[in-house]
């Protein structure tokens, strides 16, 4: 399933067969209507296929969600303080990870580590 993105509130799964279709249409500026979803969609979405990463947004390698603003990274939980660079050296190189590779390097390492652990 392919996902295409309009709202926060919208986001309707296309199978393969649909989603080809409807992007034939979007590329000539018409709308498609899936009698699937009951629903026409019109080429002015945000996103469609794999959700675009977002350059403001990121996690340090401990887990600590940042955003960027004003060319400045701050904390989620707490704007107001800055982040020491000697201790997030990813911040100052702006390598943060993306959500999907903080819980693919970090998450499923630890539930792993607990899964061995328990067997031992």
């Amino acid at each position: 399933m392919i996902k295409v993105k309009y709202s926060e509130q919208d986001i309707f799964e296309l199978t393969e067969q649909e989603f080809k279709k409807a992007l034939s249409e979007w590329n000539k500026g018409r709308s498609v209507f899936v009698r699937r979803l009951g629903a026409s969609l019109s080429p002015y979405y945000r996103w469609a296929g794999v959700e675009p990463v977002n350059p403001n947004a990121g996690y340090t390698r401990d887990g600590r969600k940042m955003f960027r603003k004003f060319g400045e990274w701050r904390f989620v939980e707490c704007p107001e303080l800055k982040p020491d660079l000697t201790y997030y050296p990813e911040i100052a190189k702006d390598e943060l990870l993306t959500e999907q590779e903080f819980k693919n390097r970090y998450l499923l390492k630890k539930a792993d580590e607990k899964l061995e652990k328990k067997k031992n």
